[in-house]
């Protein structure tokens, strides 16, 4: 469980970089399948080690297991306890762990998070990748773009690379996130209309960020029965305010009431 565990404390993370997040899926794998060939004379000695310290009864692993209430009716296997304890418990509970990580990562999906990958800033766009990122939006996307559309991406992301490589507002991006806000601020949402349509459709994967996540959790405990008629931009507001706690935790309550009364006249002031 301690490596699943790491793997995941570390997809929770509010802004995971994808190709380490597949890295770290490949390692957790690795280590569960060496873990299940060459680790089962180590860890039977620390659990060994660990009963005697606390006075467990440990059974004879070279008997017979008996199952049930030791009837010869109920025995089905002749198997030693070892054996059983290897087999049955150990080797099982790592195979659920394996197959519940392959379910959860099949080839497919590793593909999806890999081609999203080559649309990440990170390293100065280190991943970037013209075939990619057409291969992304054509074969996961078909909906989403037409044929002549498609045509039209690979054009764009020619002019997107020259962009990126000379303005200085692209530099020093870290999140895909910030490279669609950069879009905005830089007035190339327009330009570059396709690529901001794929940028978007990527930040709907959850383990792009987990702040996506936590943002459709979030929005049952803003918009509840009592707040049910609030209006979509005090809504978004009041989002932003709870998914970046630390953010607003760090805005003093005195600065807000200045800039509040600055706003215009009013008839009490505020203390």
């Amino acid at each position: 469980m301690g490596f699943t565990d790491f793997l995941c404390q570390s997809l929770q993370r509010k802004s995971q970089d994808i190709v380490s997040a597949l890295n770290l899926v490949s390692s957790t794998k690795m280590k569960l399948d060496e873990l299940r060939n060459n680790g089962w004379d180590d860890f039977i000695k620390s659990v060994l080690s660990f009963c005697e310290q606390h006075d467990i009864s440990v059974p004879d692993m070279s008997t017979r297991h008996k199952m049930g209430t030791g009837c010869s009716c109920q025995q089905q296997d002749s198997i030693i306890v070892e054996h059983y304890f290897r087999i049955d418990v150990f080797n099982d509970v790592i195979d659920f762990q394996l197959v519940e990580l392959n379910t959860r990562f099949p080839e497919q999906i590793v593909e999806l998070l890999y081609l999203t990958s080559t649309l990440d800033p990170c390293d100065s766009f280190k991943r970037f990748n013209i075939g990619d990122i057409c291969n992304l939006a054509g074969k996961f996307y078909p909906q989403d773009f037409t044929t002549t559309e498609l045509q039209a991406l690979h054009q764009q992301l020619r002019f997107y690379k020259t962009d990126m490589d000379r303005l200085p507002a692209f530099k020093n991006l870290d999140s895909i996130p910030k490279l669609l806000k950069c879009l905005l601020e830089t007035g190339l949402t327009q330009t570059y209309h396709l690529i901001d349509r794929l940028t978007r459709l990527v930040l709907t994967l959850p383990v792009s960020t987990a702040t996506t996540e936590r943002a459709f959790s979030s929005m049952r405990l803003i918009k509840n029965r009592l707040r049910n008629k609030i209006e979509n931009e005090f809504f978004a507001d009041c989002m932003i305010l709870h998914i970046e706690k630390e953010f607003a935790d760090s805005i003093d309550n005195e600065s807000i009431i200045n800039d509040f009364n600055s706003l215009k006249p009013r008839r009490v002031q505020l203390k």
